[in-house]
């Protein structure tokens, strides 16, 4: 029998997260079929035995070192039988119906080659999780200083971000979030996998603009929803995955950008001026016991940024 779907899952170290997962995917019913694939990045935290105890009808595929998030997704990829497949953090809540309206937009839209859908956060509120364009500058100035939150009418920032006025409805979007997006296995056949020179952060980014440069629709679909607790990995090990993500914002502006060394030089400044916004506001909630010693730790990866940046 054809399978419709292949989940992937990554996995380091989120074991009770990934079993709220595996969870919402097995006690919901679906009317497509699907397989579950799980890659665990060599997590201590028991994630293999619980999957092995608890999930037995889960495909599992441990790693002796942690090989990153696009390296371990192209491992499930060689293996993913499904007509769509459809990458899941391990920080997610499936919400009924989501698996059947992301595989039935597919169906009926011969044009999308990836479709996202909408995220939510533990509390219910609306997460970013689409955009127009890919990283730039005008992109970092944008994220540097918080102007998506703090000026979201301003046209500037909604030629990039899209306005949550807006996400009630289907839009074609440039690039989504790697937490839930749903892709045609023949593509992955077609343009490769994810570039496994990016560890973590902007993997599907890149990814989305291949899909793109190759003809291939992405789509936001609202109808569908998914809870994303997010940063998780982020939190884990900020002084490693912090430096990471600008490392990687730059490597894709000066990839596929083609920016003049004044404009490469400007994003420095931006990425500096990001990083010591951040160490302030850390700092401010380093004051409060509960959140201290996770507040320090973020406030020193985010040093790290601004270190890295005076690296010629």
């Amino acid at each position: 029998m054809n399978t419709d779907l292949s989940i992937c899952i990554v996995n380091w170290n989120t074991s009770e997260l990934l079993r709220g997962c595996l969870d919402s995917i097995y006690e919901n019913a679906w009317h497509v079929t699907f397989e579950v694939i799980v890659v665990d990045n060599a997590s201590h935290d028991g994630s293999p035995d619980m999957v092995r105890q608890q999930f037995p009808q889960a495909r599992l595929i441990t790693n002796d070192d942690n090989v990153g998030f696009a390296r371990a997704n192209n491992q499930a990829f060689k293996v993913a039988a499904g007509r769509y497949v459809l990458l899941l953090n391990s920080d997610t809540l499936v919400q009924p119906g989501a698996f059947d309206g992301m595989v039935e937009f597919m169906d009926t839209h011969a044009d999308a080659g990836m479709v996202g859908c909408k995220l939510l956060n533990a509390d219910g509120s609306l997460q970013r999780s689409c955009w127009r364009g890919f990283p730039s500058l005008k992109m970092a100035v944008i994220d540097a200083f918080y102007l998506w939150r703090i000026a979201p009418g301003w046209n500037w920032v909604k030629s990039m971000e899209i306005p949550e006025a807006e996400l009630h409805q289907v839009l074609e979007v440039d690039h989504i979030l790697g937490a839930c997006m749903m892709v045609r296995g023949e593509i992955i056949q077609q343009i490769g996998g994810m570039v496994e020179n990016i560890f973590l952060f902007l993997e599907e980014t890149e990814w989305c603009y291949r899909f793109q440069k190759h003809g291939w629709k992405i789509y936001y679909l609202p109808t569908v929803r998914v809870i994303h607790f997010g940063q998780q990995s982020v939190h884990k090990n900020p002084e490693r995955t912090l430096p990471e993500k600008y490392r990687n914002f730059a490597w894709f502006y000066r990839t596929f950008q083609n920016p003049s060394r004044i404009q490469q030089g400007l994003l420095k400044l931006v990425t500096l001026a990001a990083g010591v916004v951040r160490m302030g506001l850390w700092t401010w909630r380093s004051r409060k016991q509960d959140q201290r010693t996770q507040a320090l730790r973020m406030r020193h990866g985010y040093w790290l940024v601004v270190k890295q940046e005076f690296k010629p």
